[in-house]
């Protein structure tokens, strides 16, 4: 089951979402090299699954680590982030609202569903922007978690999820009118599920 965190408006949930991506940014850009390397190094399994020179989108890209890490692989990637402007690497956007067109890209990359407001708009606005037989590239933290942890985890005071979800598979099936899963792997800290997009009811 999917369990969200409770606003009384979106604006509410951007303003709280910006407040902790600037809160944690210092912390974050510390840490670019370190991540950037992890990325890289993860990313190295989804090359054979992906077309040469794709064009990838990187949702919640916060400061563009995993953007370059997919350029050093030769792909054709850019990020977004609702403080996006890190030059060419990320700019700023909702993904609730992505700003490009219809069918614009081979694949998208997530690692940061946990900070979703809406998945049902977030899969609409996915498929919207990826070509069919794209592929979605989708990489879950969290899990496991019972009712009563995550609603502790919401009013944490270093709380800066949005969503939070008992087991992968419940964020896995939501995908699942559009999308098949074609691989998932587990890494150290990460559940990686390699999703290839069909025809759906959506679009």
């Amino acid at each position: 089951m999917l369990h969200y965190k409770k606003y009384e408006t979106y604006k509410e949930y951007l303003k709280d979402q910006t407040a902790n991506i600037k809160k944690r940014g210092d912390s974050v850009r510390l840490k670019y090299e370190r991540q950037y390397a992890e990325f890289c190094s993860r990313f190295s399994k989804y090359v054979e699954y992906l077309e040469p020179k794709s064009r990838i989108l990187c949702l919640g890209a916060r400061f563009g680590a995993e953007v370059s890490a997919f350029r050093s692989w030769g792909f054709n990637a850019i990020g977004i982030d609702i403080i996006g402007d890190e030059q060419d690497l990320v700019i700023k956007g909702d993904w609730n609202d992505i700003p490009f067109d219809k069918n614009s890209f081979n694949a998208v990359y997530i690692n940061s569903i946990d900070h979703c407001s809406d998945i049902k708009l977030l899969f609409f606005e996915i498929t919207r922007v990826l070509a069919m037989k794209g592929r979605l590239i989708i990489e879950l933290q969290h899990g496991d978690y019972t009712d009563e942890q995550i609603e502790k985890r919401f009013i944490e005071e270093d709380s800066y999820e949005s969503m939070l979800w008992n087991k992968d598979q419940d964020v896995i099936n939501e995908f699942k009118e559009g999308f098949s899963v074609i691989k998932n792997w587990k890494e150290p800290s990460w559940r990686c599920y390699l999703l290839e997009r069909e025809n759906g009811k959506f679009l």
